[in-house]
């Protein structure tokens, strides 16, 4: 009998280490895009049935290929990873961050209009510049980023408001990167 609860605990911990490997990014631990999408299609339906309100912040690190050139990949991953540090604090709980492509990250905000979602983008990018590596050093170079925020509108199709928030964050890039465009 004890041998079979101990089978039974090994399992239910390898369950739980292949849930985690299927939802989050190995190399920044934030949830990964699969995850994220699903997050939205949840928000989306969500809306559709009770009004809830959701936004989106979709980030993208200024500049990340010149820290890779730069510095070299091992900084590079550093710097994803010192990001996700600076901005799994400064979220609540029942937020979603995620990585969404390579140095992309997108926030999931639900309960949150314009307003707060602009207002936590802006206080990332200002926690930005006071990052540091793992060991505390500042030997890694300061990034920024820009940020698209896009809340989701009556009888908006996904791909539609994913679509407002990635313009919204390539007009951030335009008007001179680190800053927040809202659509």
């Amino acid at each position: 009998h004890s041998a079979l609860e101990l089978r039974n605990g090994e399992l239910d911990k390898a369950i739980e280490e292949l849930s985690f490997i299927a939802t989050h990014d190995k190399l920044t631990g934030l949830f990964n895009r699969h995850f994220i999408v699903d997050q939205l299609e949840r928000q989306r339906d969500m809306f559709e049935r009770y009004g809830n309100v959701c936004s989106i912040v979709l980030i993208d690190i200024d500049h990340f290929k010149q820290v890779n050139d730069r510095f070299g990949h091992a900084v590079g991953d550093e710097v994803l990873r010192s990001f996700a540090r600076c901005v799994e604090p400064l979220l609540r709980q029942g937020d979603y961050l995620g990585r969404y492509g390579g140095e992309e990250f997108m926030l999931v905000l639900p309960m949150t209009g314009l307003e707060a979602a602009n207002h936590l983008a802006q206080r990332i990018r200002n926690a930005l510049t006071s990052c540091k590596s793992r060991d505390g050093e500042c030997a890694m170079p300061t990034v920024t980023a820009s940020f698209g925020v896009a809340q989701l509108r009556e009888d908006e199709k996904l791909d539609d408001w994913l679509v407002r928030a990635d313009q919204a964050m390539y007009r951030a890039k335009a008007n001179g990167r680190d800053c927040v465009v809202v659509d």
